[in-house]
């Protein structure tokens, strides 16, 4: 998403600590990586106009990692919706925890007392996999005027259950930040916990991982959908836990089956890079003969997990509320060439 944020947000001021050591070094051969062609991939990151940060993740070590704009390690960038795939993370968790029985649960369950502004044909029917998979069927317009009401609103989960219906739920993806911070909500309606509280015991802790700061509606949900700040190595681990099969400290924080599911294309989508998909929140798509899933969020904030080359990559950047469309644009189709044409042909195969 590319706007700019209102003042209604609410922040989580107090930083979440890692509970692990951070991620080692390496010498990029000792990976398997070829120094000269990484040293290339520096240089062109370096002539990206508006790259932040760059950090490449080889076999659990770090061979790269460069910053810019007056960026640095300690520095926590607003991963935008990159936090989605945070949010899916946290529900596979909430399933096998019991807390959610399955993924065809209505979504009006957990909000009996909105029934009053649900009202219309198909709205009792989404379910939570509508919600991961952004087939909700609800009218919405991402980046359009919607949203600004909708943070303009006093109370954003009324505001989503109001939105009328342009399709039913399951046939048409339309990507909808609203959905996303609907499931939010639920999380918190299910586990009796803040999302935040339950992404702390059951994620963020047992994978060493630190949220600097976390934003909020005005009923107190966690924003399901943007305003969440990491920096590149707590984003990177988050990363290296899902080409680790969910495991991370000798526990399997994420269960394998879900990440498996999560992170195949339960939607096919025409579009730029092409052959793309959608998971549970998660992107897919080819790049190099190799399987790539990602998290993408406005502006130009990725996570690319190649599992096959044991790769992980994170890049940040300063457009996330530019409002630059065209900008935008050049700079996504720098950041894809940077990888497929530079990064993914720098492993020794």
């Amino acid at each position: 998403m590319s706007f700019s944020w209102l003042s209604c947000f609410h922040s989580s001021a107090s930083p979440l600590e890692a509970g692990s050591d951070d991620l080692p070094y390496s010498e990029p051969a000792a990976q398997g990586m070829d120094p000269a062609r990484l040293a290339e991939v520096d240089r062109r990151a370096g002539e990206i106009e508006d790259i932040s940060s760059l950090l490449v993740i080889r076999n659990g070590s770090i061979v790269s990692e460069k910053y810019f704009q007056g960026t640095d390690q300690s520095t926590a960038f607003n991963v935008k919706s990159v936090s989605k795939s945070v949010l899916s993370a946290l529900t596979g968790i909430a399933v096998r925890e019991q807390y959610i029985p399955a993924l065809d649960r209505k979504v009006l369950d957990y909000f009996p007392e909105y029934r009053d502004a649900a009202l219309g044909a198909g709205k009792n029917e989404i379910n939570i996999r509508h919600l991961l998979t952004m087939t909700t069927g609800l009218e919405w317009i991402e980046n359009g005027p919607v949203v600004q009401a909708w943070f303009a609103s006093n109370d954003w989960v009324r505001f989503i259950f109001s939105l009328p219906m342009a399709n039913r739920p399951g046939e048409v993806f339309n990507y909808t930040t609203a959905g996303s911070h609907l499931l939010s909500a639920l999380l918190t309606r299910a586990t009796k916990m803040s999302t935040l509280d339950f992404a702390d015991k059951y994620l963020l802790r047992p994978a060493g991982i630190r949220i600097d700061r976390w934003d909020r509606d005005p009923q107190g949900y966690y924003f399901g959908g943007a305003e969440m700040y990491l920096t590149a190595r707590n984003l990177g681990k988050f990363g290296l836990l899902y080409l680790n099969g969910g495991r991370a400290g000798g526990e399997q924080v994420v269960p394998t089956d879900w990440i498996k599911e999560s992170t195949s294309a339960q939607i096919t989508l025409n579009g730029n890079p092409p052959d793309q998909g959608y998971g549970y929140m998660w992107w897919t798509r080819k790049a190099g003969g190799v399987d790539v899933f990602y998290a993408s969020g406005a502006g130009g904030q990725f996570l690319f997990c190649i599992p096959e080359l044991s790769l992980v990559v994170v890049t940040h950047s300063a457009l996330a509320n530019s409002g630059d469309g065209d900008r935008i644009r050049r700079h996504y189709f720098s950041i894809f060439d940077l990888l497929d044409n530079h990064i993914l042909p720098s492993v020794i195969r």
